[in-house]
């Protein structure tokens, strides 16, 4: 287990108006994803497996599947990785959930990558999902490229705005987000026994 501060729900809402520190090198990181690492943090003290998933308020299943699952991918190895690996599993409802956000541009991104399927419908189960994708490559790779590597760029680009977007749907359904209980946070500490992924 790793240890990590937990803030109450009206701190990690809080951070959103602290300007970071700038570290030595590289840019500071922005309020609104200092604010999301918060809240994320409050959501994975209480999912651990797909059984404790389905006990989270669907706020935090927007967040933690947008803002932590979505997010890393994305980040991590574009929007090819996101859709090759489980986290493409729940393509088409985090199109639903980035509806809900209202966050146009990256709802744009992952309809521009989605195109490669039938009906720029993504599959859930990740076989068929990957035999789409090496289809889609091996039949134009040149045009494949054309579209995954621009949206993944363009993902890094918006990303500040987006986490904003997430940190204004947590504060406008707050009542989502109110476990771990405050007055618990505060008594135990606010320190978290938080799973490695």
């Amino acid at each position: 287990m790793l240890q990590t501060p937990l803030y109450t729900l009206t701190e990690a809402l809080a951070l959103r108006r602290i300007t970071p520190k700038q570290p030595r090198k590289g840019k500071a990181p922005q309020a609104d994803f200092v604010a999301l690492c918060a809240i994320l943090d409050r959501i994975v003290t209480r999912f651990h497996n797909p059984a404790t998933f389905a006990l989270l308020t669907h706020g935090e299943q927007l967040v933690y599947d947008l803002g932590y699952e979505m997010d890393a991918e994305v980040l991590n190895g574009g929007w090819h990785q996101f859709l090759a690996n489980s986290s493409g599993d729940n393509a088409e409802r985090n199109k639903a959930y980035l509806r809900e956000v209202g966050a146009d541009d990256v709802l744009a991104l992952l309809e521009r990558v989605s195109a490669v399927f039938p009906n720029g419908i993504v599959p859930t189960e990740r076989t068929r999902r990957n035999k789409g994708l090496i289809r889609a490559e091996e039949a134009d790779e040149h045009g494949f490229d054309a579209i995954f590597d621009p949206a993944s760029s363009e993902y890094h680009r918006v990303c500040p705005a987006f986490y904003s977007r997430l940190m204004d749907y947590v504060e406008a359904h707050q009542e989502a987000f109110t476990r771990p209980d405050d007055a618990a946070v505060k008594k135990s500490g606010r320190v978290a026994d938080v799973p490695r992924s």
